[in-house]
Order: C-alpha cells, then structure tokens, then sequence
C-alpha cells in the first residue's frame, strides 16, 4: 500500500511540474510577442517622432525667412513700397488738410 501512494504522490508531483512548466512556456510565449508588438510599435512612433522634427525645422527655417527684416524689404521692394526720396516734418501749428 505504500508503494502505490508514493507512486501517486509521484505522479501528482510530476503532474503538477508539467502543469507549472505549461504555464511558464505559454507566459513565455505571451510576453515575447507582446514585448515584438511593442518593439514595432515603438520604431513606428520613433519614425514620426524624427518625420515630425523634420517638419517642424523645416518650418522653423521658413519663418525664419519670412520674418527677416531683409525678406521684408526685398517683398516691399517687390510690391512697390521704397524709401521715400524726401521726407516732409509736419509743424504742429500748420493745418494738414486745411480748405482753401
């Protein structure tokens, strides 16, 4: 009688390590595809992160030109505006739109 019960608690034993065994293959398996999704999802983030950096220099670059105090004088030029060639002081005695 002795011999069968530590046949069972044998058996028990090593079914319960084939059980544990199971369990930590499949978690394995779970968490080395979740850890590759998150590996993928991440590279795909990092490429709009630098696509998104990218955009923005080139932006910053483009204000830069347009806000130029000489890229608004060469578009002045452009549209007709130039300095003006003499320039009249107004006495604050004399009547500026005066009927004659």
């Amino acid at each position: 009688m002795s011999s069968k019960k530590n046949n069972t608690r044998k058996r028990n034993v090593n079914n319960l390590l084939w059980l544990f065994l199971s369990i930590f293959v499949v978690a394995n398996v779970y968490l080395s595809i979740d850890s590759a999704a998150n590996g993928a999802e991440i590279s795909y983030l990092e490429g709009q992160e630098r696509r998104i950096n990218d955009e923005k220099n080139f932006l910053s670059e483009q204000l830069l030109k347009t806000a130029s105090l000489k890229q608004a004088e060469q578009r002045a030029n452009e549209l007709g505006f130039a300095k003006p060639a003499s320039i009249v002081y107004l006495n604050g005695e004399e009547s500026v739109a005066k009927l004659p």
